[in-house]
C-alpha cells in the first residue's frame, strides 16, 4: 500500500505525512463534509462487526460506503485511525474518507481509491476470514488475479512488490 501511494502521490515526509497533494489532505480529511461522489462498486464479504477491530470496522463500513455511492451519517461522523506509514489500513481508510469528501478528485485519487476498493480491500477481508498459512498461496494468487484491472505504471510497481516478497 505505501509503495502504491508513494508511486501514483509521491513520496513520504517523515513518519506520517506524504509530500504529495493527495497526502497533504490525508490528515484532517475526516473533517471534510461528504459531498456526491461517484460509486465504486465491488463485491464485499459479509463480515461480524463484533470480531473486528474498530480500524477494521470503519474499513468495513466506509468500502460499503463507497461502493454504494452514499455514506450514511454514523459513517461520515467517524473518525479514521492515525495516519502512519506502518498502518496501511488506515491509509486505505483515510484514501476513501478523502474520496468521499472531494467533489471533483484527481485520476490519482481515484485511481487511488479504485484500487483500495478492487484489491486492498477485498483482499484483507480475505485474508482476515481464512488466516492460515495453508491458505497463503490462495491468497497470494488471488492478489495478483485481483490485480489484472490496474494501470501499467502501477501494475509495474505492484509486481516489484510480489517478486520481492517471493521466498
Amino acid at each position: 500500500m505505501k509503495h502504491m501511494m508513494e508511486s501514483v502521490d509521491g513520496p513520504t515526509n517523515g513518519p506520517r505525512a506524504y509530500k504529495g497533494p493527495i497526502g497533504r489532505q490525508l490528515p484532517d480529511c475526516h473533517l471534510l463534509p461528504v459531498v456526491n461522489f461517484a460509486a465504486i462498486p465491488v463485491e464485499l464479504p459479509s463480515l461480524s462487526v463484533p470480531d473486528l477491530s474498530t480500524d477494521q470496522t470503519y474499513l468495513l463500513k466506509m468500502s460499503h460506503a463507497v461502493a454504494s455511492g452514499t455514506v450514511p451519517p454514523e459513517v461520515a461522523d467517524l473518525k479514521p485511525g492515525p495516519l502512519n506509514h506502518a498502518r496501511w489500513l488506515t491509509l486505505a481508510c483515510r484514501l476513501m474518507r478523502c474520496y468521499v469528501a472531494t467533489e471533483a478528485p484527481t485520476e490519482a485519487l481515484v485511481t487511488l481509491v479504485t484500487f483500495v476498493m478492487r484489491v486492498y480491500v477485498p483482499q484483507w477481508f480475505d485474508v482476515k476470514q481464512r488466516p492460515s498459512c495453508t491458505d497463503g498461496a490462495r491468497h497470494f494468487f488471488k492478489a495478483i488475479e485481483r490485480t489484472r484491472f490496474v494501470l501499467f505504471k502501477i501494475k509495474r510497481t505492484l509486481w516489484q512488490q510480489f517478486l520481492r516478497d517471493l521466498y
